[in-house]
């Protein structure tokens, strides 16, 4: 069939006018430019051939059996198909028309020509071509409509297909270029999240580096009056036990009181203040010690004279982090008291930057003491449940594990945690807490310290029995 004739479709194509300009939407834009009045039933063989040879997409007139009929120009420069040597069928079949994001060849069923044809929708479909025959990777719109003969059976149809190739490029570079900008969001997110880390880890650390200052030269004033009271009551202590060994002598060689004296022993109280005495000072020496002992858990906290990596008994960390605890460790009017479980193993000393795992014990100790809110209320004034009735517990746990690392434990009996909330714990800025109970910043800084400045490792393990924060740091530093 010679291309361009249309003198076998022409008696078809005027008799079905109407459905021959519904046919698709260059035809109906083409049909749009002519004047108002002008019909299809007006158009000569020569003018509809040159309509549709000036279209850019490809239009063919087929029967019922595929055949096809016509042609116009674009089928030829746009397909590479020839209508004298095969079918639309056979041509898609050789230029392995694809269906999009499959593998193998689109099924000729699911074409729209062959859906109209058996009297179903023609709705578009996308193809795309990848073969010598046509240009590489084309695109392709492929839509189709029944032209119905007489008894309103299907007696052909017409089928479009548009190039969209350009139209397909732009959409990749579209989606690469949003990939791209979300991308480079993504990134920007990144960073801004990561500046902000950084930046409150330096207030965190200038705070602490400033407490620790200020802790450091407190404990240096007062550790200093306070030595001296504690080392004198060890005289007072013995200066009380010789008066009172005086007055029991003057008691024994002079029994009768004198008249002037006796007043004042009675209001005195002699007896109570012999008894008391000794109890008192005893009570200051307990309270000096006591003292004494925060001090030195404040400065063993501090570090501020050791900055830099040094070989410490983490345990002595442990225990000043405790002992600055201990009030809110204690029972308070409507709270049960922690108990203290301590399963220390036998460490040996680490190289490390003592300060700063102070804070990790600290910040992981102070989240546990949360956790156990539930089970700190008085049992009068919760539901009796198992879980609440359980003795608020946190449990330290130490041991070497092969040879060169160490494993600090630090485990409370309260809720399990989700995972969900498990995943994003060491997140900076990432809090369950209340707004101005927390940052979210003390954990994400704990596992920086850990893993960033120790090598170490740092995990969350929660279950149905409570929950574990697990330490694990190598005995040396590198290059230590």
């Amino acid at each position: 069939m010679p291309k361009g004739n249309v003198t076998k479709m022409m008696d078809p194509l005027i008799t079905l006018g109407a459905p021959v300009t519904a046919i698709s939407e260059p035809l109906r834009t083409a049909f749009g430019t002519l004047s108002p009045t002008f019909q299809p039933k007006d158009l000569t063989t020569g003018r509809l051939q040159a309509i549709l040879d000036g279209l850019e997409d490809a239009v063919l007139l087929v029967d019922a059996l595929e055949q096809p009929l016509y042609v116009n120009e674009a089928v030829f420069d746009l397909l590479g198909f020839n209508p004298a040597r095969e079918t639309l069928e056979i041509w898609a079949a050789q230029c392995g028309a694809q269906r999009p994001g499959c593998d193998g060849p689109y099924p000729w069923a699911d074409f729209p020509l062959s859906r109209v044809l058996r009297g179903e929708s023609g709705h578009p479909i996308e193809i795309y071509l990848d073969h010598p025959r046509v240009a590489p990777v084309t695109w392709l719109r492929v839509s189709a409509r029944p032209l119905k003969g007489s008894g309103q059976h299907v007696a052909g149809a017409i089928v479009v297909l548009r190039d969209i190739t350009a139209r397909k490029r732009y959409e990749t570079d579209l989606q690469n270029s949003r990939n791209c900008f979300e991308a480079q969001a993504n990134q920007l997110t990144a960073t801004l999240t990561e500046l902000k880390a950084a930046q409150s880890q330096l207030i965190q650390t200038e705070k602490m580096s400033s407490l620790g200052q200020v802790v450091a030269g407190v404990a240096h004033e007062i550790n200093n009056p306070i030595g001296f009271i504690h080392g004198n009551l060890v005289h007072v202590d013995a200066y009380v036990q010789d008066l009172l060994g005086l007055m029991d002598a003057y008691q024994q060689h002079l029994p009768e009181v004198p008249d002037a004296i006796a007043p004042y022993l009675e209001v005195m109280d002699l007896p109570f203040m012999r008894e008391d005495l000794p109890k008192l000072v005893a009570s200051m020496r307990m309270g000096t010690a006591r003292i004494k002992d925060i001090v030195l858990s404040l400065r063993n906290f501090s570090r501020l004279d050791e900055a830099a990596v040094k070989t410490v008994d983490l345990h002595e960390g442990l225990n000043s982090t405790l002992t600055l605890l201990g009030n809110r460790l204690r029972a308070k009017a409507d709270q049960r008291s922690i108990e203290l479980v301590k399963a220390y193993g036998s460490l040996p000393p680490v190289a490390c930057y003592a300060g700063q795992l102070n804070q990790v014990f600290m910040s992981i100790l102070t989240n546990a003491i949360d956790a156990l809110a539930v089970q700190r209320r008085s049992p009068a004034d919760s539901a009796p449940t198992d879980a609440i009735n359980a003795p608020p517990t946190i449990t330290l746990r130490t041991e070497a594990t092969g040879g060169d690392w160490v494993r600090i434990e630090i485990s409370n009996n309260g809720p399990e945690i989700e995972e969900a909330v498990r995943q994003r714990i060491f997140d900076p800025f990432f809090t369950t807490k209340a707004v101005g109970k927390g940052q979210g910043m003390g954990l994400a800084i704990s596992y920086q310290i850990v893993v960033d400045q120790h090598g170490g490792s740092l995990k969350c393990l929660s279950s149905a029995e409570g929950t574990t924060f697990r330490i694990d740091i190598p005995v040396q530093q590198m290059g230590g």
